[in-house]
């Protein structure tokens, strides 16, 4: 199996440019995001805000920190860095499972290559935080790899395990092994009751979709692919794939076609009543009758669409030519309003915050967003705050916070022990590869 390592690392951070054209049928009244103005930032206290978890990555060392409302910070976890097999199994990295298995890959796979010290280097990775929504756990991915590095590219086979912290006991209560010939894709999701994780993994042409139960340890597992979602009430999924959408009963152990057509589905999110799907997406991308080029499938350049599951009636909310891409979608806690970013093709942050009404399309706020701050932008409990990393280059690395009610940005530092090593080590080129503050929750 491969891995793309940096892929794993960025986690979903990272953006592939390519050339793109973005035709289509019909437009709306177009938004114009060319001129941006950056906004002016501030300092907050931490009284402000809410607990802060992030991770801290240094050469290859990862670190789960915490940045309590008074300020106070805390290392929870510490993934350690082991360079051969053995030293993984013993420090509880990898499995005796994994390491068999790996040594076999690692010992028959030509593309897999060995140190200049004759050892087989381990790379040990940590994958995007996934706060429950009660608040009490974290999950993610942890991702060990045999890997051969050629220049900035790298083939990896690994293991990874999906772990659950309990940020009051400050443990690791759960740690299950996905077995290693099965790929694993996009971020675990919790369930609403904060008492399910789901997950998706494909092994070959299977695509499978796993729900692992809290308090039992048990996983249940179905067919699925692609995006998916929970309902309110944490008893279905909805999924999507080419055909369009499906949604699965966890009790009944049902499977329902729901919304037809030759579909790409990207972002995917449920309302609060459990009444109606938006999604991010592009409908006959592949029908030779439209005049969509074969790089239009692409997350540039995706329309967001709502699917009533009571009245099975689609609705596009924005329909319109443009070459924008539409990032994290999600629905405010209010129940009424979606919130998510835009950026423009060829820069790496987003541009701006968007809020709409997505039954009528009417936009409630347009908001520019600083030029330095990743787009894995997470909401707070109360849906009044947004939480960004903030970085730049040979610059001082901090936590942005947008106050969507009074339209402010205000800067949140990091330990000072971290930016004390950030500011001494970091020089352009070396953010990601050696240094790199990441995946910020609360």
């Amino acid at each position: 199996m491969q891995n793309n390592l940096l892929m794993k690392i960025m986690a979903g951070l990272v953006i592939t440019f390519i050339p793109i054209s973005c035709a289509q049928k019909t437009t709306n009244t177009t938004i114009s995001t060319s001129t941006h103005i950056p906004p002016t930032i501030t300092s907050t206290p931490y009284l402000e805000r809410d607990t802060i978890y992030f991770w801290w990555y240094e050469n290859f060392k990862s670190q789960l920190w915490e940045i309590t409302q008074e300020g106070d910070t805390m290392i929870l976890y510490e993934l350690p860095s082991p360079q051969t097999i053995d030293e993984a199994v013993d420090t509880g990295v990898l499995t005796k499972n994994g390491a068999e298995t790996l040594r076999k890959l690692a010992t028959t796979d030509p593309n897999v290559q060995k140190s200049e010290e004759g050892e087989i280097k381990i790379q040990s990775l940590s994958g995007s935080l996934q706060i429950s929504h009660d608040r009490l756990r974290l999950a993610w991915y942890e991702n060990v790899s045999y890997c051969s590095w050629f220049s900035d590219i790298s083939y990896c086979v690994g293991e990874t395990i999906i772990k659950i912290f309990n940020v009051e006991t400050k443990k690791v209560e759960f740690s299950h092994v996905i077995p290693i010939e099965q790929e694993v894709f996009f971020t675990p999701i919790w369930s609403p009751d904060s008492k399910k994780l789901a997950y998706h993994t494909r092994q070959e042409t299977k695509n499978i979709i796993h729900v692992l139960d809290i308090n039992s340890a048990q996983i249940m597992n179905f067919e699925g692919s692609g995006e998916f979602t929970w309902t309110p009430d944490s008893n279905q999924i909805v999924f999507s794939d080419t055909n369009g959408l499906y949604i699965f009963n966890l009790d009944k152990q049902e499977n329902k076609h729901i919304l037809d057509g030759n579909w790409r589905i990207f972002d995917l999110t449920m309302s609060l009543d459990g009444n109606v799907v938006v999604f991010t997406g592009i409908k006959d991308f592949d029908d030779p009758t439209t005049p969509y080029t074969a790089d239009f499938i692409h997350p540039s350049c995706q329309f967001i669409y709502t699917y009533n599951l009571k009245t099975s009636v689609l609705h596009p909310v924005i329909n319109e030519n443009k070459r924008d891409w539409i990032l994290n979608l999600q629905w405010l806690p209010d129940g009424k309003h979606i919130i998510y970013t835009q950026e423009e093709p060829y820069t790496a942050p987003p541009n701006q915050v968007f809020i709409r009404n997505p039954i009528t399309g009417e936009i409630i706020l347009i908001e520019n967003i600083p030029l330095d701050v990743d787009n894995d932008w997470k909401i707070s409990k109360d849906g009044k705050k947004l939480l960004f990393v903030g970085w730049k280059y040979g610059e001082t690395v901090s936590f942005i916070i947008y106050d969507i009610n009074k339209k402010e940005w205000r800067k949140v530092p990091v330990p000072t022990i971290i930016q004390t090593i950030m500011n001494e080590n970091l020089q352009e080129g070396e953010y990601i590869q050696h240094y790199r503050l990441w995946s910020a929750t609360w």
